[in-house]
């Protein structure tokens, strides 16, 4: 078992970790039927502190129906978990945290589960559950998880070619490549992501 991170949904949880002290909380939009896949993260009106976050039944529920009306349905269909932040405090599983599975529960037959913390060295950590409330309740702790960069990767490297030469392969964005650079730049591209809000060299 594996959760896909988009790279949006990714660096939507690093600027919510590392913008604020507080504590956050968002639902995960994607898909949980043939994959697990983590496409957006949906933050609504909660209440912040440094060691908690709430989002209050009727914001939620009043958020619903509003999406509903307006034909945006798909949305709410969307939800397939919930992202909370712990800022300094580490990965686990807060009470909070359950209380939010749970809830999830009640709708959803799989929920996923991701919390985020900044570690000793200041670089965000995250730890993945899934919970199957339907046929039958169990919970996959130590969910391993992976950055989708297959997309961006193609958006960058495999189209808008402007001209090939040679050897080399120059894109709409100006950059010029040698074809044997091409996974060295991947490799950066990659690791660009995993690192974002921090120096790269």
């Amino acid at each position: 078992m594996k959760i896909l991170i988009s790279p949006v949904a990714f660096l939507k949880m690093r600027y919510l970790l590392y913008g604020t002290d507080e504590e956050v909380q968002a639902f995960l939009i994607g898909e949980n039927k043939k994959r697990l896949y983590v496409e957006d993260l949906l933050v609504l009106e909660q209440e912040v502190s440094g060691t908690s976050t709430e989002v209050d039944n009727y914001d939620i529920s009043k958020f619903m129906i509003n999406e509903i009306k307006k034909g945006n349905k798909k949305i709410v269909e969307k939800i397939i978990g919930t992202w909370h932040s712990h800022v300094n405090m580490g990965c686990f599983w807060s009470g909070e945290d359950e209380d939010n599975i749970e809830r999830l529960g009640s709708s959803i037959d799989c929920v996923v589960c991701i919390v985020s913390s900044r570690n000793d060295d200041n670089k965000m950590e995250l730890k993945c559950r899934v919970d199957l409330f339907r046929p039958f309740r169990t919970t996959v702790n130590d969910v391993k998880f992976e950055i989708d960069t297959t997309t961006l990767l193609d958006k960058i490297v495999n189209t808008k070619v402007k001209s090939i030469e040679d050897d080399v392969v120059e894109l709409s964005s100006g950059i010029k490549l040698r074809i044997s650079q091409r996974k060295k730049f991947v490799k950066y591209i990659k690791e660009a992501i995993y690192n974002f809000g921090e120096p790269l060299h």
